[in-house]
């Protein structure tokens, strides 16, 4: 176990944000070359039930299923199987848009162009049921491509769910027993599960919202709809043993490995912050290979600081948790970089008020409606509070490295761009409330 000082700081920190009520429960896990020296749970996996998270408790991870995916594409690629230059098509013969021609490479790399059918308003209309594969495929198939493959980078859901169906008629198998048979029995990965088909997971958490003041049931989601996208369930522990089989290339190569920890490639020359399943980024000028995932009750973080031999990971049922920033203190505290100082601004609460109203993230999982709004005079997103910097800029106050920045247009803000150590998200006003502040 860690020093006694070291683990006051973390249970300080996810207790801090349970008792601020961003979370029901959180699991957090710590490893050190490939030894996990923190791992336990805080609060409820089950509020209802008062059942408590442990590190054991399975949370569904939302998008580091397509790590998952990636390394599944890897593994086909070492069976001379698939070749990541080959054109989709080739794998999927009856895929509508026979013009756009997408490679393997660039599913992996979100640079195929496709619509992400997360962003398409008719899906989340029909989302509560399970869709069968060519009910979504038709979804963003008929829609037009929004720029040539390998022009630019766009995170894309519909890109890692043609993989998945990939996978299958590559394997003859399903996505979920190609995974158990190659990933998670080789590794005693016990309490990571394909959602969209297990029913009765064992340790299973529950996904909560936060209206009125209180905590209820998140939204449903047909679990099989997000697929090799986004519809695995796992463990803080598994996730560690996880990135110990990556480190020590016991499923695929070191050389399929860093190919997937490789940044894309534009065709204009220009690198994105995104491998295979991977975002690049650093925290402090300390390398981090990273994903986050965000579903419908649920936030997930798993970043490596592989220069340091560190991986936080940092799972929550609450679909507002602040998983990246608890995940980037815990990853500060453990490199010993020092928290910043903020010179804030004042800003009157009148002057606060052009930036409140309800947002959407972009190209998610979970596109629930949140808040932006004012409270004891200061800004805050989904509760928690920010501080101004200038600019139509702030900080979180709990994480100052994590800066969100409004675009105002005729007197009130259309969107804001949240920035995290080089990772972009962006969200769009879909209501105006200030009249409900």
């Amino acid at each position: 176990m860690p020093d006694v000082t070291i683990q006051d700081q973390i249970d300080a920190i996810i207790e801090n944000a349970i008792n601020e009520t961003q979370l029901v429960g959180a699991s957090v896990g710590v490893m050190r070359h490939n030894e996990v020296i923190f791992a336990r749970g805080y609060g409820y996996a089950d509020l209802d039930n008062k059942v408590e998270a442990t590190e054991h408790t399975v949370y569904q991870v939302g998008s580091i299923t397509k790590q998952f995916t990636a390394l599944a594409i890897m593994i086909l690629v070492e069976q001379d199987k698939v070749n990541l230059n080959d054109i989709m098509l080739d794998y999927l013969p009856n895929y509508l848009q026979r013009d756009h021609k997408v490679t393997i490479d660039q599913l992996l790399n979100h640079t195929s162009g496709i619509k992400s059918y997360t962003d398409i308003e008719k899906f989340w209309e029909i989302s509560e049921r399970d869709l069968s594969r060519e009910e979504i495929v038709d979804l963003f198939s008929s829609e037009p491509v929004e720029f040539s493959p390998g022009e630019n980078y766009q995170y894309n859901n519909s890109g890692y769910y043609l993989l998945g169906m990939i996978i299958e008629n590559v394997s003859g198998m399903s996505y979920a027993d190609f995974l158990k048979a190659n990933v998670w029995q080789p590794l005693e990965m016990f309490d990571t599960h394909y959602l969209g088909k297990t029913k009765n997971v064992k340790n299973i958490a529950t996904g909560y919202d936060h209206k009125d003041n209180e905590f209820v049931l998140a939204r449903p989601l047909g679990m099989d709809n997000p697929f090799s996208g986004g519809s695995l369930g796992s463990s803080v522990l598994d996730l560690l043993k996880w990135q110990t089989a990556l480190n020590e290339n016991q499923l695929i190569s070191r050389q399929s490995y860093n190919k997937m920890i490789e940044p894309g490639l534009l065709t204009g020359g220009k690198h994105t912050t995104y491998g295979y399943g991977f975002f690049m980024s650093n925290l402090n000028g300390h390398r981090k290979i990273e994903h986050g995932g965000t579903i419908n009750g649920f936030r997930a973080q798993l970043s490596t600081y592989p220069d340091e031999g560190l991986t936080v990971t940092v799972l929550c049922n609450h679909n507002s948790a602040p998983q990246a920033q608890l995940e980037s203190q815990i990853s500060r505290l453990m490199l010993g970089i020092p928290e910043i100082v903020i010179d804030e601004i004042y800003v009157s609460e009148d002057n606060l008020a052009i930036y409140t109203g309800t947002y959407k993230w972009r190209s998610t999982m979970a596109p629930v409606p949140f808040p932006v709004s004012v409270a004891e005079g200061t800004l805050r997103v989904s509760g928690r509070p920010l501080r101004a910097i200038g600019n139509h800029t702030f900080v979180f106050s709990t994480d100052p490295y994590y800066t969100v920045t409004f675009t105002v247009k005729y007197g009130k803000s259309i969107s804001f761009r949240a920035e995290r150590e080089g990772q972009i998200t962006d969200a769009l006003r879909v209501e105006d409330t200030r009249s409900q502040q």
